[in-house]
């Protein structure tokens, strides 16, 4: 059960957080008239229709001086005809010479004025499509979910483009209707509306609908547009046919049959959205290529869990709202969590190995291949948001060559079939909602091999909910999920060792291993209430559980199982600006978490502040306190160990973005009782000599000093203590650096070139050996110290005997000392050619170099020889081409 002190400590931070301010004005109006004039999309507004229509104006500060007027006049009017929106906008400055106008690729961020038009169609208050432009004509769309999330993946073809005269800049934007989803039964459409200017050397954020700086949500505070008149629904078929070709050129063994210097490819695919109404949408990619991606950074990963690496594929980023499930309002969690959807399981390098064993050479396909996948999306009249997405992936085989010098192949990864279906009601004008998602990955295991490692199916299934409370500060939120696996015996017993449960620690008298198992099946929920809204108080309190027999790892991405906790958070903010300071917070918080067994718990709290100052320099500080804790997994399987007690410290400075040389930098500092610290350092520049060129170059230094490094695990029945095992760790010192550097230059908005290297070197030094005394503990007795002996062989081993004259045998352990050197270089020249449409170069370069070593730690001397190791490269050409019908 939950320990009643940590409780009572959580709860303080919502006694005291208050309450919010009342109902928000009336919303403005806005009606667009029907035109049949032609509009040329040069941003100058000299059609004579612009100067006849009515204006919205009378914009709102939210940022800096919330509530207040803007400083300087906007003005927007809207026209439309059968198949485009059209918006005419004139932002006045009475310093035309100062508007930020830099120059960057389409959907790119920088130190610029804006415009926004955003679009709510389904006019539910909680989705919305959004459409900027910037004085040099720059594009930017996104899609708005949940009332205020962002999509900034979402892609539409439209068009646009402004001017700045002597009055401040105007711009024109053309948005087709094929773009927007809309019920399209009524003639007459009322959607939501909403108008969104910034004025970057101010730090001004204006909105035609005020939103102000103490309010929670963003498409809820819309005005509305009326007049729009189109009873017939737009076709919406749009399809995109690329062509690649890509040759990968590297060093290799001139006696391997697979082996080639210059190993070219070919690939041909299509990638399509029809629409099905004017409400949703069917997209699709057939044979899609990911060959313009950008490569995943070099990671050394110690530890028993997986990495999570983000997604960078074009076709599984875009429409990550509608798989959206059991999001906190605020976007913060404590503790332990998982995702349900974790999408690179989809097209994941394969898993089984060539298991003939006169197997000489082999050939690894480096990714599965997705046949087809297709997304189903959009939203009913009566409030239903839908979401349905199928993958299907192909079997692979690896090539081999076995002693006799025939060749054969073998299957390594087994057909697929994965399924996430959404599906989501608001009530309440969208301030109420409930949801369902539900998950498949259905595997056709046809050889042993597949059968004694995969899961043969997955399923989880959940509902969430949110609900604003009466004065609309506060929102209830949670989800519960269930799960269950099954496959062969070999496979569910695998899982329940895994670390993500580990079933067989021995003084875990709530677990237990079932051999004969041919399913898992498991649960999970939070609960929680957030106040995200008001002039100053923000908070939130939750409470978690997952069971151990949770499992999501199929398609979604899981760390820890079998815990439950509760976590708090509370911040009090100031955005009036002062004298000096423009905005400020402090903010702290704390966890509570323990096993589902009721197991010692893990507690702690943090603690912070930011601060922006009138000349726009920024700063930031705070830490952690932890006192004595609880690790289940230190032992890999084994005994649970006590965690020591640390803090932690870390701050951050940077300058005033608006300038032509930026610089941030920030540190960290961590410590425990038993003489485990991490400290690093990072420093980034920024330089933009003209408004079309940037650079930018960050340093990263750290160094650690490791005390719980598990190295292997000693079967001795007389070691009562720690269960009749000797569990051996490792003190570890390590140290590693990194540089990064970038470059974008834009020659136009649609034609840009990007440049990204970043060299990395880490090195590693086991330092001493010892083992765990006694269970439930972080005591150790060190070999050759505490107790029996250790010697080094010539090649770095250590032979340790535990228990000198003793009866325990002796056992090496290798020399695991080792420095690691990597460059990732990633070149995109991208021209979009026409809209929707677009022309790819891309290099791609790694070197990797993984060095045994012995000796101290000189992270230098790696990098004086990081450019001698051989590299990889990677040449794309792409090209797709839009059709839109």
């Amino acid at each position: 059960m939950f320990n009643k002190y940590s409780i009572r400590y959580s709860l303080f931070f919502i006694l005291f957080s208050g309450f919010g301010m009342g109902a928000e004005s009336v919303r403005p109006e806005y009606t667009a008239v029907k035109s049949d004039q032609i509009i040329l999309i040069d941003g100058r507004l000299d059609e004579a229709v612009w100067e006849s229509l009515d204006k919205v104006s009378g914009f709102i500060q939210k940022r800096p001086n919330s509530g207040q007027p803007a400083t300087q006049k906007t003005e927007v009017s809207i026209i439309y005809d059968d198949a485009f929106i059209y918006v005419g906008a004139r932002m006045y400055d009475s310093n035309p010479d100062s508007i930020a106008a830099q120059m960057f690729r389409r959907d790119g961020d920088g130190y610029s004025d804006w415009i926004e038009i955003t679009i709510d169609s389904y006019h539910d208050k909680r989705t919305a499509y959004g459409f900027q432009i910037n004085p040099k004509g720059v594009l930017k769309d996104q899609l708005y979910f949940n009332d205020g999330q962002e999509d900034p993946t979402w892609n539409a073809v439209w068009s646009g483009a402004a001017f700045i005269d002597d009055k401040g800049w105007t711009a024109e934007l053309k948005i087709p209707f094929s773009q927007l989803r809309y019920n399209g039964k009524d003639e007459e459409k009322t959607w939501g509306l909403q108008f969104w200017r910034s004025i970057a050397r101010n730090g001004e954020y204006l909105f035609w609908s005020p939103i102000l700086e103490e309010t929670q949500g963003f498409v809820s505070k819309f005005g509305t547009l009326y007049g729009i008149k189109t009873a017939l629904q737009p076709k919406r078929l749009e399809v995109l046919p690329y062509s690649a070709g890509k040759v990968l050129r590297e060093d290799g063994n001139a006696e391997d049959p697979y082996y080639q210097l210059n190993d070219p490819s070919a690939n041909i695919g299509l990638d399509f959205k029809y629409g099905l109404g004017s409400n949703f949408t069917l997209t699709g990619t057939i044979n899609p290529d990911f060959g313009q991606v950008e490569a995943d950074p070099a990671v050394i990963n110690l530890s028993a869990y997986e990495t999570f690496y983000e997604e960078r594929r074009p076709f599984f980023l875009e429409g990550v709202d509608i798989f959206d499930f059991g999001s906190s309002p605020m976007n913060i969690n404590i503790g332990p969590s998982s995702s349900i959807f974790y999408s690179r399981r989809i097209g994941r390098r394969p898993r089984g190995r060539v298991t003939d064993s006169d197997a000489i050479y082999a050939d690894y396909p480096e990714n599965t291949t997705i046949l087809a996948a297709a997304k189903l999306s959009g939203k009913t009249s009566s409030g239903w948001s839908i979401g349905v997405m199928d993958a299907i992936t192909t079997n692979e085989y690896a090539r081999y060559t076995n002693t006799l010098g025939n060749e054969k192949t073998e299957a390594v990864e087994p057909r697929a079939n994965s399924i996430v279906t959404r599906v989501k009601k608001d009530f309440r004008s969208g301030k109420s909602n409930i949801g369902f998602l539900f998950t498949a990955n259905n595997r056709n295991l046809n050889t042993d091999q597949f059968k004694n490692l995969l899961n043969k199916d997955a399923y989880v299934g959940g509902m969430d909910f949110s609900h604003r409370l009466k004065n609309e500060d506060w929102v209830l939120h949670g989800f519960f999920t269930g799960s269950r696996v099954s496959g062969e015996q070999s496979v569910m017993t695998a899982l329940q060792h895994a670390p993500t449960r580990y079933f067989d620690r021995p003084d875990a008298d709530h677990l237990q291993v079932d051999s004969s198992a041919t399913s898992l099946s498991g649960y999970a929920y939070k609960l929680g209430v957030t106040k995200f809204a008001g002039k100053h108080v923000r908070a939130t309190f939750s409470i978690t559980e997952d069971s151990p027999g949770y499992e999501v790892n199929d398609l979604g991405f899981q760390q820890n199982a079998g815990y439950r906790g509760i976590s708090s958070f509370l911040m009090y903010m100031e955005n009036t600006p002062g004298k000096h300071i423009r905005n400020w917070n402090v903010h702290s918080g704390s966890w509570f978490y323990q096993s589902t067994g009721n197991e010692p718990a893990n507690k702690g709290m943090f603690f912070g502040s930011d601060m922006t100052l009138n000349n726009f320099w920024w700063f930031n500080f705070g830490g952690n306190l932890s006192p004595v804790g609880i690790n289940y997994g230190l032992t890999r399987g084994g005994p649970i160990a006590e965690v020591p007690a640390s803090w932690s410290l870390r701050g951050g400075v940077g300058s005033d973005g608006r300038k032509k040389i930026i610089m941030r930098t920030r540190a960290n500092y961590r410590e425990d009782t038993s003489g485990e610290f991490d400290k690093s350092f990072g420093l980034t520049l920024t330089v933009k000599p003209f408004s079309n060129l940037s650079f930018s170059m960050s340093g990263n230094y750290s160094k650690e000093r490791d005390t719980d490094q598990y190295v292997t695990k000693i079967s001795d029945p007389l070691n009562t203590k720690t269960y009749g095992n000797r569990y051996i760790l490792a003190d570890i010192e390590s140290a590693r650096q990194s540089i990064s550097m970038n470059m974008d230059w834009t020659f136009t908005p649609d034609l840009t070139l990007q440049f990204f290297v970043s060299p990395f070197v880490m090195a590693y030094d086991f330092t001493a050996f010892k083992e765990l005394r006694e269970a439930g503990t972080f005591d150790f007795d060190y070999y050759g110290k505490d107790k029996g002996t250790l010697s080094i062989d010539e090649n770095g081993n250590s032979i340790i005997d535990p228990d000198g004259p003793g009866s325990a045998g002796s056992f090496t352990l290798p020399n695991s000392d080792f420095s690691f050197q990597s460059v990732r270089l990633n070149a995109v020249l991208r021209w979009e050619y026409k809209p929707g449409s677009t022309f790819y170069f891309v290099w791609q370069q790694e070197r990797d170099n993984y060095v045994p070593r012995d000796g101290e730690l000189n992270v230098g001397d790696d990098y004086r020889t990081l450019f001698d190791n051989r590299p990889v490269n990677t040449f794309v050409i792409k090209a797709s081409y839009w059709l839109g019908y």
